[in-house]
C-alpha cells in the first residue's frame, strides 16, 4: 500500500510540474525596428508594459538606413495575476525629418487570450498614425493583425 500511494505522489507531482511548465511558460518574440527612410531620425521609448518580463531596451534612436533587433518576453506569473492574461507592450515613435514637422505616434504589441488556446497577436499603431509605417508579423503583414504562433515581429520606418 506504502508503494502505491508512493507512486500516486510522485505521478501527482510531475503531472503537475509538466501542466505548469506548458500553460506558464513565458514565450519569446524578436522585435526589429528597421528605418528605410532617407532622413528621418527615428526615436522609440517604452512607455507602458504588461505582463512583461523582459521588454528590450527602454529608449532607442535609429538614424537612416539603422536596424535595431532585440528579444522581448511576456510574464505568465501567476502572482502577478499574469497567466492567461494580456500581455502589452507600447512604444512611442518620433518621426523627425530634417526642414520638416516632427510626427509621434505610438506602436502596440498585444498577446490576447482567444478562448483557450491560441494566443492572437496584434503588432500595430495605437491609432491613426502619420509616420509611414508597415509591419510584419512572421514575415506576414496578416499575423500582425491576430496571428497566431508568432516570434518574429519588424516594423518598417518608410520614407
Amino acid at each position: 500500500m506504502k508503494k502505491i500511494k508512493k507512486y500516486f505522489v510522485y505521478s501527482l507531482s510531475l503531472s503537475m510540474m509538466l501542466f505548469a511548465h506548458s500553460v506558464l511558460a513565458n514565450k519569446y518574440y524578436n522585435v526589429k525596428f528597421i528605418n528605410k527612410s532617407n532622413g528621418a531620425t527615428v526615436t522609440l521609448a517604452v512607455t507602458n508594459s504588461s505582463c512583461m518580463y523582459d521588454i528590450g531596451p527602454k529608449f532607442s534612436t535609429l538614424y537612416p538606413h539603422q536596424t535595431i533587433s532585440f528579444d522581448i518576453q511576456d510574464s505568465n506569473n501567476s502572482f502577478a495575476g499574469c497567466a492567461g492574461d494580456y500581455k502589452d507592450e507600447v512604444w512611442s515613435i518620433q518621426y523627425a525629418k530634417p526642414n520638416s514637422e516632427t510626427k509621434y505616434c505610438y506602436v502596440e504589441f498585444l498577446q490576447t487570450p482567444f478562448g483557450s488556446e491560441p494566443w492572437m497577436l496584434y503588432f500595430n499603431t495605437v491609432e491613426d498614425c502619420s509616420i509611414p509605417l508597415s509591419f510584419t508579423c512572421n514575415d506576414q503583414e496578416s499575423k500582425c493583425n491576430g496571428g497566431e504562433d508568432v516570434t518574429s515581429m519588424k516594423m518598417y520606418i518608410n520614407n
